[in-house]
């Protein structure tokens, strides 16, 4: 089944006892089907909300990598990326790739978790798939 669930955040990671992580509350989730393979309903929760969300444009699988990267990001730092208001985080949005560095605190990250976040965080259309996620040597190196 593919299913975009649309609202990543901490609150909806839930651990079990083995310590694997279970993503809960597919509440604003959307099962993907032939007819209807992007969207364009605005959901989420603002810090983790993808960019194409809030610039109102067509959107599909690539906004759980981005509010997992938000999600990493916050877990890595113990800083939420982007505590800013909704209008201010659309202009950011609109100057991605020259206002990431003065939202995000990469200097704190080592260069294993700098690599991953930030592409996990790269606009839509450069951002890797699930599949290309687990080939990072972040996941290679850390032995699960």
């Amino acid at each position: 089944m593919n299913v975009i669930h649309r609202d990543i955040k901490p609150s909806n990671i839930l651990m079990d006892r083995n310590g694997d992580m279970i993503l809960a509350d597919f509440g604003v989730s959307y099962i993907v089907d032939e007819k209807k393979k992007s969207l364009n309903e605005y959901c989420g929760t603002v810090g983790y909300i993808a960019p194409e969300i809030v610039l109102e444009q067509e959107y599909s699988f690539g906004v759980d990598i981005w509010s997992a990267g938000a999600v990493m990001y916050e877990c890595l730092t113990r800083t939420q990326p982007f505590v800013i208001e909704e209008d201010e985080l659309k202009q950011i949005f609109q100057a991605w790739s020259t206002e990431k560095s003065k939202v995000l605190e990469f200097d704190k990250l080592s260069s294993l978790e700098q690599s991953l976040v930030s592409k996990m965080l790269r606009l839509q259309g450069s951002r890797p798939t699930v599949k290309d996620l687990l080939k990072e040597k972040y996941f290679q190196e850390s032995g699960d």
